[in-house]
């Protein structure tokens, strides 16, 4: 069975899927929300208030974050990671400041934030907004569905469970690993137990080649999509051209 290929930058491996040339690159949504913070910083200042943003601009962590989501399509597979931080995302991927609590902006700065909230927004709309990206946003969700419910994935499911049993630790599906309400109440220190979970996680997952087999497969069914909808793909790729240029030309209007 061949594999989907993977995007191995910055460190953070994950499987390139046919539905990703349909969307904006981690590098654009990183310049997106850039775009938001000139435009907001600019209102801000000409209102007479410091911007409430607390993370820095044009650091790369929505970039990181984004591979790492990425990384992470079918449960944890960076053991670096893990090995620090269990199955939360790292803290660089986080951002490396707290925002302003939202709560305790009132009066006039009040209101300044949530008009200039408003015109970034504006701003970025025709960027961010694109009737055929939701559409195949909508197809890709149905189809990890189907991915995580055929038969090829479920049995990778159950060898992984298997492998997982052997190291003494009851999951059906890397998901529920993720997910054990255990890991809710440790924060941003993860308990050994976490960490020692996340790394057996992450070797079951690679003696059972469980990301493997559901990428091809998910690339099966992505596949089959573009051939099903040729229209709905065609026209994303066209707006996709379209709101990159835009992106571009609002970057340049709007320096940092």
């Amino acid at each position: 069975m061949a594999t989907a290929p993977v995007d191995t930058r910055q460190g953070s491996s994950y499987p390139k899927l046919p539905f990703d040339d349909y969307e904006l690159t981690p590098e654009q949504r990183e310049d997106l929300e850039n775009l938001v913070d000139r435009v907001t910083r600019r209102c801000m200042r000409a209102a007479g208030f410091d911007s409430t943003s607390g993370f820095p601009a044009g650091t790369g962590w929505i970039a990181r974050t984004i591979r790492e989501y990425k990384s992470r399509r079918y449960g944890v597979t960076d053991p670096g990671i893990s090995r620090a931080h269990g199955y939360r995302l790292s803290r660089e991927s986080r951002g490396t400041a707290d925002p302003k609590p939202l709560d305790s902006v009132s009066g006039e700065e009040g209101q300044a934030v949530g008009a200039c909230g408003r015109r970034a927004r504006g701003v970025v709309r025709a960027v961010d907004d694109d009737a055929s990206a939701q559409r195949v946003g909508d197809l890709g969700v149905q189809v990890f569905r189907r991915t995580v419910s055929d038969d090829r994935v479920r049995a990778a499911f159950v060898d992984w469970s298997d492998c997982m049993r052997e190291h003494g630790h009851a999951y059906q599906d890397p998901f529920r690993a993720a997910g054990d309400p255990r890991w809710d109440g440790e924060g941003d220190t993860p308990s050994a137990v976490q960490i020692g979970v996340a790394l057996d996680d992450i070797s079951c997952k690679g003696r059972t080649r469980l990301v493997a087999v559901a990428s091809t497969v998910e690339a099966e069914y992505q596949n089959a999509e573009l051939d099903r909808n040729p229209e709905v793909f065609a026209r994303a790729r066209q707006e996709l051209t379209k709101r990159g240029a835009l992106l571009s030309r609002l970057l340049r209007e709007n320096p940092a």
